[in-house]
C-alpha cells in the first residue's frame, strides 16, 4: 500500500473507533446545548426514555461522518507532505504544517455535509433517521444548509491542524534524533 491508501485505510479504522467513543458523549453535549440543560439532566432523560441504547443516539452518523472524514484527512496528509519537497538544509521542517492545514481543509470541504446531518440526527429526538435529517435540512435551508458555518469551520481548521501536525512531527523526530544519540553517548 502507498503512504496514502495507508493513510486512507489507517484514518477510516480510526473513525470506527472514535465514533463508537465519542457518540454518546456528542449524543449528550448536543443535545444539552440545545435544550440550554446541564449534561447530567440529558444523560439522565436520556437513560429514562431510551435505556442504555439511547446513549448511542446517532452512532451510524457519526461513524458515517468520522470514517469518510478521518480516511480524507489522513490520505490528504500524507499526499501533500509526499508531494512537498524536503529541504535538507532548512532548520525547521514546516512541510507537516503545509500537510496538515491543507488536509484540514479538504476533510471540512468534503465531510462539512457529514457532520451537519450528524449533528442534526444527534440533536433530533431519538430513532431520528439519517435520511430524515437529509431531508430536513435541504427542505429547511437547501444545499446551503449543508455548509452552514463553514468560514468558521476553515479558519479553524488550518491554524489547528497546521500548529498539530507541525508539533507532532517535530516531537517525533526529535525523539527519533535522542533515541539514535541518547544524551551521554558519543557520536561515531
Amino acid at each position: 500500500l502507498s503512504c496514502v491508501e495507508r493513510g486512507a485505510l489507517s484514518g477510516g479504522f480510526c473513525g470506527v473507533v472514535v465514533a463508537t467513543v465519542v457518540a454518546p458523549f456528542d449524543a449528550i453535549k448536543i443535545q444539552a446545548q440545545n435544550e440550554k440543560l446541564s449534561a447530567m439532566k440529558v444523560f439522565r432523560r436520556l437513560l429514562r426514555d431510551g435505556g442504555w441504547g439511547a446513549l448511542t443516539h446517532g452512532w451510524l452518523a457519526t461513524l458515517v461522518h468520522l470514517i469518510i472524514s478521518q480516511a480524507v484527512f489522513f490520505s490528504t496528509y500524507e499526499y501533500v507532505l509526499g508531494r512537498l519537497s524536503d529541504a535538507p538544509d532548512a532548520k525547521v521542517d514546516w512541510r507537516p504544517a503545509i500537510a496538515g492545514g491543507v488536509a484540514g481543509v479538504v476533510e471540512w470541504s468534503t465531510c462539512m455535509t457529514t457532520d451537519t446531518i450528524k449533528t442534526r440526527v444527534q440533536a433530533g429526538p431519538l430513532h431520528t433517521r439519517y435520511v430524515d435529517a437529509v431531508k430536513g435540512i435541504y427542505a429547511e435551508t437547501g444545499f446551503r444548509g449543508f455548509y452552514r458555518g463553514y468560514l468558521p469551520i476553515l479558519l479553524r481548521a488550518v491554524p489547528v491542524n497546521a500548529s498539530s501536525y507541525f508539533i507532532i512531527e517535530t516531537v517525533n523526530d526529535a525523539l527519533a534524533r535522542l533515541r539514535r544519540h541518547p544524551p551521554g553517548e558519543e557520536k561515531s
